[in-house]
């Protein structure tokens, strides 16, 4: 199950039993967490249905409500969904994660999801789908677009494994198709990590 807490600036743990996020069937693992400046968006990899693993998450209050107890469908696509991240830009959210529903290879796919819970791009933007794997997202915002980057595998052939990304703006538009290409050097570059200063 997913549980959570707050915290105080002072270092207090508000909920010390925890907040049931959520309690579905089966497992729900890997969760990832961002705040609007007010409240909180939970996003987690979620094996509810028995079958595959799909992306959900729950709005938590800043005064540790669970907006939604059964969990709201972030991705139910086909196949599995999961290594998810979510950041906000401050008002909204994005949220990125691996999908495999084209197989063999995974993929990373995308969502906006409003402060008020409403996923905005239900089937998912393609971020990258390149040839062979894309894997282990990590998102960032700086206030207005956000940066997805991931490990990536289209050149393992010849030079292992590589860390690409892609802008996406507040529209939800893929600013770099094809991706960029972050670190592509010898043998392996992997799992990266994304923060923003506010401007980069």
């Amino acid at each position: 199950d997913i549980y959570g807490t707050r915290v105080t600036a002072a270092g207090v743990v508000q909920d010390a039993a925890g907040l049931l996020l959520s309690g579905a069937m089966n497992s729900q693992s890997g969760p990832s967490v961002a705040s609007n400046g007010a409240d909180y968006l939970v996003v987690w990899s979620d094996a509810r249905s028995g079958t595959e693993r799909d992306i959900y998450g729950t709005r938590v209050t800043a005064t540790g409500v669970v907006q939604n107890a059964t969990g709201m469908v972030v991705s139910n696509a086909s196949d599995d969904q999961g290594l998810v991240r979510v950041a906000s830009s401050g008002s909204g959210y994005f949220v990125a994660w691996q999908d495999d529903r084209n197989g063999p290879w995974s993929d990373i796919y995308a969502t906006r999801v409003t402060s008020a819970g409403v996923v905005q791009d239900a089937a998912g933007l393609v971020v990258s789908n390149a040839s062979q794997n894309q894997r282990f997202p990590a998102v960032a915002s700086n206030g207005s677009g956000y940066l997805a980057v991931w490990t990536d595998t289209r050149h393992s052939t010849v030079s292992g494994d590589d860390i690409y990304g892609a802008r996406v703006t507040a529209t939800g538009i893929v600013t770099d198709a094809t991706g960029l290409v972050i670190g592509r050097d010898s043998n392996h570059q992997q799992t990266p990590r994304a923060a923003s200063n506010g401007t980069n």
